[in-house]
């Protein structure tokens, strides 16, 4: 779906602007993730632009990691017709992704990787902003070939498209995407916490998140980025999000739980903000989900669900000097 749409962030303020797309294929425990990632520091009209690849095979404990970086002297802007895209570093490294199909290769000092996947989406794509950026995301299913690093997957993969952006890069993230909600294809939720402070700190309550939920033809979109006093803070460690997520007639009740990272396959990688801090991501697409429904003000949850392959990203606020490399230890 062709969406008209173009946003220029200050050059004052930075920015960044994430592409993400992963697929799971539960039957044979396979995943991959993908992240196209720009960013523009404070007062700088360079451009940092990186290509993220993972692949995994959980059953057999196997995973590989890959990424591309390069910088050009351009202000940072969004996509015009989301998802369609095109980089090309100059490494050889390029990335395409359209409607239909998602194809790359990128050529790093830890090996190579390519892959081919055409792309369907029974559904549009649904956006939230806010003052400072937002989010966007579509249902997706993939069917084709990742290899990175020798680390070679094949089969129907389904996940989810996702952007978001900003001006500037909170302390704490979480990012949740459930493509099959209790198994229902029909049912897919997306949301994004952020933090002002580190985790556990008293600055808990400065933090918000959105989402977005279908269910069948309803979408639900919880937009009210800051809940009332009387809603649970959110709470995010290094492998779990908790929070409640509202808007006018609704209350979403998540509980994401990645579990042992010795146990759960977990990825790990030094990430820099726009403003040159150095922190670690940490993902998985295994991650267990619990979510309710609530009307406003009741207790009763109208419906319910849970899941365990859904993609789970946190920076929870580990900000302490981190090794130099694509990957590091979950």
């Amino acid at each position: 779906m062709m969406s008209a749409f173009r946003q220029q962030l200050p050059a004052l303020t930075g920015g960044f602007d994430q592409c993400i797309e992963f697929g799971i294929d539960s039957r044979t425990r396979q995943a991959f993730w993908l992240r196209r990632q720009a960013q523009s520091r404070p007062w700088q009209n360079a451009l940092s632009r990186r290509v993220t690849v993972w692949a995994s095979q959980a059953d057999v404990g196997q995973s590989e990691l890959l990424q591309d970086s390069d910088t050009q002297f351009s202000r940072l802007e969004l996509p015009v017709h989301w998802p369609f895209e095109q980089y090309n570093s100059s490494s050889g490294s390029f990335v395409c992704s359209e409607n239909d199909s998602l194809r790359g290769r990128l050529f790093t000092v830890g090996g190579s990787a390519q892959w081919q996947l055409r792309a369907s989406s029974p559904v549009p794509a649904e956006t939230l902003t806010w003052p400072s950026g937002g989010l966007r995301c579509q249902p997706t299913q993939w069917l084709g070939d990742v290899d990175v690093a020798g680390t070679s997957l094949s089969g129907l993969f389904v996940g989810t498209r996702i952007q978001f952006w900003g001006r500037l890069a909170p302390f704490g993230m979480a990012l949740l995407s459930a493509p099959r909600l209790g198994g229902d294809p029909r049912v897919q939720l997306t949301a994004i916490g952020q933090f002002a402070g580190r985790a556990g700190a008293l600055s808990e309550r400065l933090n918000g998140a959105v989402g977005i939920l279908r269910v069948a033809d309803e979408t639900y979109h919880f937009d009210r980025w800051w809940p009332a006093g009387t809603v649970a803070p959110s709470r995010l460690d290094a492998y779990r999000w908790m929070a409640t997520l509202t808007n006018a007639k609704y209350r979403l009740e998540l509980v994401a739980d990645g579990g042992n990272p010795r146990i759960t396959p977990w990825q790990g990688l030094v990430d820099t903000t726009p403003e040159g801090l150095r922190h670690l991501l940490r993902l998985t697409t295994y991650a267990a989900l619990h979510v309710r429904l609530f009307a406003r003000g009741s207790q009763d949850p109208l419906q319910e669900w849970r899941s365990d392959t859904s993609l789970l990203m946190t920076l929870a606020g580990d900000t302490q000097v981190l090794g130099r490399g694509p990957g590091a230890a979950a």
